[in-house]
Parts: C-alpha cells; sequence; structure tokens
C-alpha cells in the first residue's frame, strides 16, 4: 500500500487567559481515566470531538494523542459500484466515522499535529480537554517571523482569498470569530447539508489611484487576528496587501506557516489512517529538523511583535 502525505504543523500551546494553568501531564491522567463509551463524545456542531491517549508521556517526553472528528450514522456518506445503485455505507448505528489527527506536545509549550484530508484542527483538542477533563489550553498557529513582520508591514488589505468548507452547527459557534467578513457566510446557515464556499474580496484594479487602493472595511489588525484561527475555519486563507512604500505582498496564512511535509507509512489495517508509531516518529524528526536549523525557535504567533 502507497505510503501517506501528511503535513506536520507546528503550534506553541499557552495557557487561557484566565486560570488554572494547563497541566499537560494531569490533563492526560484525566483523559486515561475517561470511560470509553458513547459518553465521551464531545458534540461540536454536526460533529463530535474525541481524543485517544496514545502516551501520557513524562517531564522529558511528548504527550501522544489522536484527535479524532466523529460523525455519526445519520452522516454517513453514499458509496457506488458501477453499474448500481448508490447506497450508504454500511456500519453500525453506534459507530462513527473517523477523521484523525495525530499529536504530540511538549513540555516546552510546542506541539505538532499530523493532519491529512479532514483532519480535525487542534481546536477540537482544545474543546474536549475543556469539556471532559476541565484543562483549558490554547493553541497558536506559528509562522516564520519574516512572514508577521510582512503582515505587519501592511498598510492595507488590496485583496482577501477565503475557502471555507461550511456545516451549519458549526457556522452557528464560529461566525462570532469570523470578524468583518461574517456576513458573507450567514447567509448559508439554514443549508441542510455542508457546503464549500469560496470567495475572493478585492478592490478593482484600475482607474485613478487603484495602485494603492485598499478595502477601507477590513483593517489589518482584524486580519492579523483572523490569522491566529485560521486552520480553524479557512481551507484557504491568502492576503494581499500594500506597504507604506507602495510595495504588493502576498501572503498565504495557511500554507505559509510553520510546517514539514512528510510520506508516513499508511496503517497495515488500510484506509485513509497513517500507522500511529510511525507518525509520532515523524513529528518527532520534523521536531528535531527544525530545532537543528533554528527556524523552531525563531518562529512567531501572528500576535509577535
Amino acid at each position: 500500500m502507497a505510503d501517506l502525505e501528511r503535513r506536520l504543523t507546528f503550534y506553541r500551546w499557552k495557557d487561557p487567559d484566565d486560570p488554572p494553568a494547563f497541566d499537560r501531564l494531569h490533563a492526560a491522567r484525566l483523559l486515561a481515566a475517561l470511560p470509553d463509551d458513547a459518553s465521551r463524545k464531545c458534540p461540536r456542531g454536526d460533529y463530535a470531538a474525541d481524543v485517544l491517549l496514545k502516551e501520557a508521556g513524562a517531564a522529558d517526553r511528548p504527550t501522544k494523542v489522536v484527535v479524532l472528528r466523529l460523525r455519526n450514522y445519520d452522516s454517513r456518506p453514499y458509496v457506488r459500484r458501477p453499474g448500481e445503485a448508490m447506497s450508504p455505507v454500511a456500519m453500525a448505528r453506534d459507530a462513527d466515522l473517523v477523521d484523525a489527527a495525530h499529536g504530540l506536545i511538549w513540555e516546552d509549550g510546542y506541539a505538532a499535529f499530523a493532519q491529512g484530508g479532514y483532519a480535525p484542527p487542534p481546536g477540537y483538542l482544545s474543546d474536549f480537554l475543556l469539556v471532559r477533563t476541565r484543562q483549558h489550553v490554547v493553541f497558536e498557529a506559528l509562522f516564520d517571523r519574516s512572514l508577521v513582520q510582512r503582515l505587519r508591514q501592511l498598510t492595507g488589505i488590496r485583496a482577501v482569498e477565503l475557502r471555507i468548507r461550511n456545516s451549519r452547527a458549526i457556522q452557528n459557534l464560529q461566525d462570532a470569530q469570523l470578524g468583518p467578513i461574517a456576513s458573507l457566510y450567514r447567509r448559508y446557515r439554514g443549508q441542510p447539508q455542508e457546503v464549500v464556499l469560496s470567495e475572493t474580496i478585492k478592490v478593482v484594479p484600475r482607474g485613478k489611484g487603484a495602485r494603492r487602493a485598499v478595502l477601507a472595511t477590513l483593517p489589518v489588525a482584524d486580519v492579523i487576528a483572523m490569522s491566529a484561527q485560521a486552520d480553524e475555519i479557512y481551507d484557504t486563507f491568502r492576503v494581499t496587501g500594500v506597504t507604506e512604500n507602495g510595495r504588493v505582498e502576498h501572503i498565504d496564512l495557511i500554507n505559509e506557516r510553520l510546517h514539514v511535509v512528510k510520506s508516513i507509512v499508511r496503517s497495515r489495517r488500510g484506509g485513509n489512517y497513517t500507522d500511529d508509531a510511525a507518525t509520532f516518529a515523524a513529528l518527532a524528526a520534523a521536531r528535531d529538523e527544525l530545532d537543528a536549523d533554528g527556524r523552531l525557535q525563531q518562529a512567531a504567533t501572528s500576535q509577535a511583535d
């Protein structure tokens, strides 16, 4: 079976603004004590979150988890063989369809997640820990420091390209986080099924003053604030801005974050799931690479000075 490509994305974890502080090892112990039944699932809009603890870790070893996005029996997809009618996937009524992200959480404030396809973002882990263990942690995306500097040097935004998978219930929860473009998506809230939305907002590239024209209703500060949670909401988030001296900058706030792409062996059971041990090893190796060339220590969050 062919290996699967995974994007190993790095984050900085921090304590929430309000106490108590996040205790990684205590959270792992609480995870281990959760019953393995339907009560552990954490509703999240049309989906549910679950977290499997693979290794609690120690002061000098990372915690290993698999973060799950779950879809229930009523959300199962259809399949079709040539010449036959479509039919829903066969599964037990109490089973869930799973999208997974492997994660390592280190004691020094860094975390990494192996993501591919429809893998859930770290927000699923944050929500699950808060609801099921009362432990609260915040994951901040990391960028090359030069990208953050480029973003902060913008004096105006000329264009924003966005793509989002919109689920009506999740959208209800996330509208408040969408900032000044929320109204673009609210009109799809009543859709009975998940839809994919693409929007490009830009100034007209012609006419008097077009070279320096910007979107007056979209301040740079709002884009910086939105970038911190870009992977929680967007599949695509590209920004075109202009600096004080008139230079045009193109910034991809999804694909330019700190990450390493690896091919990882597929699980022996098949399907779109990588081998657990191989995935955790790849995450650890990626951390070693970023430590060796200094990129991890030099990385910055979008809120960095």
